[in-house]
């Protein structure tokens, strides 16, 4: 079930509230515990009933195998039975079509591949097990019952596209007698929250998504594209994908506050990063934690020196890529984002060394870091590898530069042609340029709200230094009011809702 469709706001949400809070009244938080285990299930079943037996048969084998690995402890014999296990399902859903059309021409004979319905979620779900498994290992993770264990992996704002939380935040919370309990001001704070990510996601987002998928189609089968238009095409995603994972983040976060639970802070204004390595402590940064602790570390981190580093970051980053989809075009974007990282470590490195190398002004380093991302986006959205490179060379202009006809001016430039516009007109779906300056110059939610953003730890807010713009009063709930009602009118006219881009994961 998609957060932005009329069945979820008014049907679901309500129902799962009112039933929430009776349990706990009823019976105090552990059957409010309950009530939200089987509404997350409920969630879940909505989209595909028969996954739901996958769902509960890994939240039930990953909770039996932590308890055994409790009375046998530091067994790693435990410990890699369960990671390669989890790791075994997740691949046989998400990889084993990719990798038999890999080997398939090298072993030169026909092999049964066929399509397989990848469950939503699975990748997440899967992580945070495996995170918890570990931690039991180690003797860290504390003893819960089942039904606290099945919340944490299965909370539905959570469930499908993350953030992956740790059961240290999320578990101490679930054992506070408050938890829960209603409150006039979770539910102003976390609607507030939710409506901020509704609109991100309605108004930008799903309108990007349109000019997006008509210009990479068009590159796929083979159309004739300009120049302007390959960059609007790769613009348009690029902003789509910001605004689509931006708005979940916060609909996540809000919905959970309304129950009392906070998430952790995943999305904090990733364009306005001035290096690599920034922007990856602002995107997806539960990934990133989870990817550094439980790959980059385990290989060996930093701590065996520079060439070493260089190729832990690598691998980490081409694994992070593959975790993203089952194609060579995320291996090319995670192994981009990789060689990004190491050339970031390399420059600060001489910068460290040389006195005389000076260091970028921000809004240089914001725009080289943005047009790095820009480019790997290209290979994250492309159909194909071939499609990729077709872009990236329209884009480059390699081949010369072909301006649509149209033009009010028409200067004679050397390697500059006009042509007629194909029928994408990609320039003219949506204001690029105003969205540029919007992700440029606007704070994320997480600094809008401030204090109040119901987020873990939201001191890692990048922005942090400016001021707060959202105050609990009148005003801002007769704003929340409107923008909200403008985001249901584009809900009820969109006959099919377009679903979050981090669902395919």
């Amino acid at each position: 079930m998609l957060f932005n469709t009329f069945t979820f706001i008014f049907v679901f949400l309500p129902l799962t509230f009112a039933a929430f809070h009776l349990a706990r009244r009823l019976s105090g938080p552990s059957l409010g515990v309950t009530a939200l285990v089987g509404a997350s299930f409920v969630f879940y079943a909505i989209w595909n009933p028969p996954m739901v037996a996958l769902l509960g048969g890994s939240v039930g084998a990953n909770y039996l195998l932590s308890e055994l690995m409790r009375r046998r402890a530091r067994s790693k014999l435990l410990l890699g039975f369960g990671i390669a296990s989890n790791l075994a399902v997740l691949a046989n859903f998400k990889y084993a079509v990719f990798v038999l059309s890999t080997i398939e021409p090298l072993v030169g004979s026909g092999l049964n591949i066929s399509e397989r319905v990848l469950p939503i979620g699975i990748s997440f779900f899967t992580f945070q097990q495996i995170a918890y498994l570990v931690d039991v290992w180690r003797g860290i993770a504390p003893r819960v019952s089942f039904q606290k264990y099945a919340l944490f992996v299965s909370f539905f704002p959570q469930l499908i596209a993350g953030p992956i939380v740790y059961h240290r935040e999320i578990l101490p919370q679930y054992d506070n007698p408050q938890m829960g309990r209603f409150a006039w001001e979770n539910i102003a704070i976390g609607g507030s929250v939710f409506v901020f990510g509704l609109a991100q996601k309605v108004l930008l987002a799903d309108s990007l998504a349109v000019p997006a998928d008509k210009a990479f189609a068009a590159v796929s089968s083979g159309q004739q594209f300009l120049f302007l238009e390959a960059w609007a095409g790769a613009l348009a995603f690029t902003f789509q994908i910001y605004f689509d994972f931006a708005g979940y983040s916060n609909m996540a976060i809000g919905l959970a506050a309304m129950f009392g639970i906070r998430l952790p802070v995943n999305f904090d204004a990733p364009y306005r990063a001035s290096s690599m390595i920034d922007f990856w402590r602002r995107w997806h940064m539960t990934l990133s934690r989870f990817l550094r602790d439980f790959l980059y570390i385990p290989l060996g981190g930093n701590r065996k020196g520079i060439p070493r580093r260089y190729a832990n970051l690598l691998a980490t980053m081409v694994i992070g890529g593959l975790w993203h989809g089952a194609g060579w075009t995320f291996v090319a974007w995670g192994g981009l984002h990789g060689g990004y990282l190491i050339g970031n470590h390399g420059w600060r490195v001489l910068e460290a060394r040389i006195s005389w190398i000076p260091s970028l002004p921000r809004p240089v380093a914001m725009g080289v870091t943005f047009l790095l991302v820009v480019i790997a986006w290209v290979f994250f959205r492309a159909e194909s590898f071939a499609s990729a490179i077709t872009m990236l060379q329209v884009m480059s202009a390699v081949d010369g530069i072909t301006l649509p006809w149209g033009m009010p001016f028409k200067p004679e430039l050397p390697g500059v042609q006009y042509g007629v516009h194909t029928q994408l007109r990609v320039l003219d779906t949506f204001p690029l340029i105003l969205l540029a300056g919007i992700v440029a110059l606007l704070p994320g939610a997480n600094v809008v709200f401030g204090s109040w953003f119901p987020g873990l730890d939201n001191s890692t807010a990048k922005d942090s230094g400016q001021r707060q713009i959202w105050r609990p009063n009148l005003g801002w709930a007769v704003a929340a009011m409107l923008v909200g009602s403008i985001s249901l009118l584009f809900v009820f006219a969109r006959i099919t809702p377009v679903q979050f881009v981090y669902f395919e994961f």
